[in-house]
């Protein structure tokens, strides 16, 4: 048999290596399509990613460049706000302003400014600039007390030339010039206009320079004073503005500041960088210095994404996230990563997945079928060969169930002839019979088989007695079988089905149970019950040699006989294969219920009219 598989097998081999080298090209350019679409899907992000990139890269120059002339100004300026802003120069931290009081809770500024206040001037030498101050202090309480319009101007110029001539140290300066005002205010009317400059503005002095109002200068040296001094210098300086008029909220605000936190930058910042983990954008300015903003990235990068959106360039679902959050000292503008995240892209790769998944299934699918009809080839070959190969051996097998009755009766026709009336040839005639009945099954179960395996059998129903058609059967075998058969039925019963075929497949029980059985009598019983739903079972018992079990599950093969040394026990291995036919058409079952050295059980179980399809 191998020998005629080999060719159709090496057919088989060439196809499927053709075949699988196709479907392994085909599987790579699948893959490579969907690599493809990967790229194209990461690079059209890429592309709006970078595109979102110059979008914030351009908003936080502008944004920088802004900061950039408010840094200066405020660095200036102490009543500007300047807790979002950044000002570094020659390394020093103007932005956010960082300062600190006097330690202690003296108030020697508070004193000075009551004792100028209750005209109690402490001494001084006349000879130093602070002792000259007290001289004008007196000399403008004189002149204030005698309310002389033109002394009191006099004197008063006089003073603000002293101050915008000599510096005394802030701790004294402005206590007495706050005193000195408040004096002015108390005893006089100033001006609006003149209070406003030198609580606010500042005034020209006429040289070409200007006296520093007391607003800016007592922020800018409030580390001279302890906390109650200050607070208490502050309370008088607002007064004296909330009785003129003057704007003072912004002193207000500025006194009311807390020291910012000292910041660490690189030493040279030569690009719009991030700093502190990204809360400040700081950039260089003119001459080393360095100047910036605090920053909120989110809310910067939800602005650029309100743009991106309003050019068409992302959706509604798109949200910009920088990968990874800046988390170093310094990271410059040009470095940061965007991503464009949002469930389109993922939509995308998944469909592309889908895509080449559905694309492979059907390569696979194509390698299944084919290894599929290559099995399927390869089996209906060795079926083929097998079949093949038992029709041989049924013809050989067939050739001597025939010859071998042939033989007889051609032995017995001759021994009639030549002693045609001798006492020994009493029997001769009924074994010619038999040997021609046996002829005759043997046939005829040959011809049944044939019918019953192309289909040409249809059962013809009836109502049968159980018992009748056992008798029937009995009759025909005790005529072709030189042994003593014993029949054992209980109870009675009926049944519907074709009467021809069932005495077909009882015949062929017996004659199995003759021809495998070494006792004498053969008995063969059979039981008739009733089951579920109208159904029969039938249990057919004999006191044969009993079937190995490993060779149960081929008994009902077609052509299949068990191996046996007995020649009388050779037959064409059809019996148990018609049997099974018989049942099947019934719609019905049959199988080995017990085996054994006492013998075998059948179980045949044939539904109810009703039930069978």
């Amino acid at each position: 048999m191998l020998r005629r598989l080999l060719p159709t097998v090496l057919a088989l081999v060439l196809c499927l290596t053709v075949l699988t080298s196709g479907l392994i090209g085909l599987e790579r350019v699948f893959r490579r399509e969907r690599d493809e679409a990967r790229q194209a899907i990461e690079s059209q992000r890429r592309a709006l990613e970078q595109v979102a990139h110059t979008i914030l890269a351009r908003h936080l120059d502008r944004t920088l460049a802004t900061a950039t002339a408010r840094s200066a100004r405020a660095a200036r300026d102490p009543l500007l706000p300047a807790g979002h802003l950044l000002r570094f120069e020659r390394g020093r931290q103007l932005l956010p302003r960082l300062f600190s009081f006097r330690p202690g809770s003296e108030t020697p500024a508070r004193k000075l400014f009551e004792a100028l206040v209750a005209g109690e001037l402490p001494d001084g030498d006349t000879a130093t600039p602070w002792g000259e101050r007290l001289a004008l202090h007196r000399a403008f309480s004189a002149a204030l007390r005698a309310g002389d319009e033109t002394w009191i101007e006099s004197s008063f110029r006089t003073l603000l030339r002293h101050r915008s001539r000599y510096r005394i140290a802030a701790e004294r300066d402005l206590p007495a010039a706050l005193a000195l005002l408040h004096v002015f205010a108390r005893d006089s009317e100033p001006a609006p206009e003149l209070l406003r400059a030198l609580l606010h503005d500042g005034l020209d002095d006429g040289r070409g320079g200007r006296i520093r109002d007391l607003s800016r200068l007592l922020l800018e040296h409030r580390e001279r004073f302890t906390r109650p001094d200050f607070l208490f210098l502050c309370e008088r300086l607002v007064e004296l503005a909330a009785d003129a008029n003057v704007p003072h909220q912004p002193f207000l605000e500025r006194s009311r500041d807390a020291s910012a936190r000292p910041l660490v930058i690189p030493a040279e910042v030569g690009e719009p960088t991030l700093l502190a983990a990204g809360r400040w954008l700081a950039g260089p300015d003119v001459e080393g210095s360095v100047a910036g903003v605090a920053v909120e990235l989110r809310l910067v990068l939800e602005e650029v994404t309100r743009d991106m959106r309003e050019r068409g360039l992302s959706t509604e679902d798109e949200v910009l996230r920088l990968v990874p959050e800046p988390s170093s000292l310094a990271l410059p503008v040009r470095e940061l990563e965007l991503r464009l995240a949002s469930d389109r892209w993922q939509r995308l790769l998944a469909v592309t997945e889908r895509r080449h998944q559905m694309k492979a299934g059907l390569v696979a699918l194509a390698a299944v079928l084919g290894l599929s009809m290559a099995g399927l080839a390869i089996a209906l070959q060795a079926r083929r060969a097998r079949l093949l190969a038992v029709r041989s051996e049924l013809i050989a097998t067939v050739s001597h169930e025939l010859k071998t009755p042939l033989a007889s009766v051609r032995l017995l026709a001759e021994t009639v002839a030549k002693r045609a009336r001798g006492p020994e040839l009493k029997d001769y005639p009924e074994r010619i019979v038999r040997e021609i009945d046996r002829l005759n099954f043997l046939v005829g179960n040959i011809l049944s088989f044939n019918r019953l395996e192309k289909g040409r059998i249809e059962p013809r129903l009836s109502l049968l007695s159980l018992d009748e058609l056992l008798a029937e059967v009995r009759s025909e075998v005790e005529t072709h079988v030189d042994r003593e058969v014993t029949l054992e039925q209980m109870p009675d019963g009926d049944l519907v089905a074709d009467p021809e075929l069932m005495k077909l497949m009882f015949a062929n029980l017996v004659r199995n149970a003759c021809a495998y059985n070494d006792r004498d009598p053969v008995i063969f019983a059979v039981e008739h019950r009733t089951v579920a739903e109208g159904g029969i079972e039938i249990l057919v018992r004999d006191n044969g040699r009993g079937i190995p079990e490993p060779e149960r599950p081929k008994i009902f093969d077609d052509f299949y006989r068990p191996p046996e040394s007995d020649a009388s026990s050779v037959g064409t291995g059809l019996g148990l294969a018609i049997c099974r036919r018989v049942v099947e058409l019934h719609r019905g079952s049959i199988r080995v219920a017990d085996s054994g050295p006492e013998g075998t059980t059948f179980r045949i179980e044939i539904p109810s009219l009703e039930a069978r399809p």
